[in-house]
């Protein structure tokens, strides 16, 4: 499934579902009011089971509304920092805009909270103090009784729609697709997995480049790869060989933003053998490993597939 779509997990019960709203130009947008429904698109629009939530129930907006107490971003000592004049409500992980008094806005995800203080990805614009920090995500409930049905999950866990109304943004209307799954996607590689393969890049961690960053884009990139084969990764255990895709994949992602002829060669020669070992897992094939020993994807309710399980060395 396409990256932006929502996921959830079986067996957990009444789940929120998170959005941004966007405008035409792909700007995010504050929006004073929104509404939502959300239907099973397994089945068809007379049918009594399609309706999972009413159409017209209410979201809940981010009510958190402070401003900064200093310059961020661009230019200042530490371009990640947000002083505010409060972080009341501010929650790690979720999506909040920032927008100066003079114009201009940039959307910020908070990976920390100090006192008086957030951390997010580094800023590209330059906010002077007394800048805006705003909630700008929608919440929607997904029902428990949905979530927790074996039969939904086994029946494929989706497609849902959850049709959003937004008053406040053009378009108006927005529909996400939800999917349930057994399992979270999860990232394979580490950090330290990263600097094994390139110690140098421990000098530019947290200053130019996040190599976390590097390896959540990677883990992204592997997910889009195997979807775009048909291929669920949430059903499996992608080993050592996923660790090592998104271990190449992310150095080579890092090294690509890195002024230097040496630094653009090892980031083709990384990128390239991220690219073998993705294609390794999507034929099924690793070199030296003959046929298969499955001819499909699927697994037992319950279980996961571990990509070096599928197969016998003849």
């Amino acid at each position: 499934m396409p990256r932006h779509d929502l996921r959830l997990l079986y067996g957990k019960g009444a789940q929120t579902l998170r959005v941004v709203p966007v405008d035409q130009q792909a700007r995010p947008r504050v929006v004073s009011a929104a509404t939502y429904g959300i239907v099973d698109l397994r089945h068809a629009e007379d049918d009594t089971e399609r309706e999972v939530v009413a159409a017209g129930t209410a979201g809940t907006i981010d009510s958190v509304s402070t401003t900064t107490t200093a310059a961020a971003g661009f230019g200042t000592a530490n371009p990640s920092k947000v002083a505010l004049t409060s972080t009341t409500g501010v929650e790690v992980g979720r999506r909040y805009l920032l927008r100066a008094a003079a114009g201009g806005e940039e959307l910020v995800t908070v990976e920390e909270i100090g006192s008086g203080f957030v951390v997010v990805g580094e800023i590209a614009k330059t906010f002077a103090s007394g800048s805006s920090f705003l909630g700008i995500e929608v919440a929607a409930t997904f029902p428990a009784d949905e979530a927790n049905d074996e039969d939904e999950v086994e029946d494929g866990g989706g497609p849902y729609a959850l049709d959003m109304s937004f008053t406040g943004c053009t378009p108006q209307h927005r529909r996400f697709l939800v999917w349930l799954d057994r399992t979270t996607f999860q990232v394979p590689a580490t950090i330290d997995d990263v600097l094994e393969l390139e110690q140098t890049l421990a000098s530019v961690a947290g200053r130019r480049v996040k190599i976390e960053r590097a390896i959540s884009r990677a883990a992204k990139d592997m997910q889009t790869e195997l979807q775009l084969a048909g291929i669920d990764a949430s059903r499996y255990l992608l080993g050592e060989v996923g660790r090592d895709y998104c271990v190449y994949r992310a150095a080579g992602l890092v090294l690509e933003t890195l002024s230097g002829e040496g630094s653009s060669a090892r980031a083709a020669k990384h990128l390239e053998r991220a690219g073998h070992l993705i294609a390794t897992i999507i034929q099924g094939k690793p070199d030296g490993v003959a046929s298969p020993s499955r001819s499909n994807d699927t697994a037992e309710p319950g279980r996961s597939l571990e990509a070096r399980g599928l197969f016998r060395r003849t």
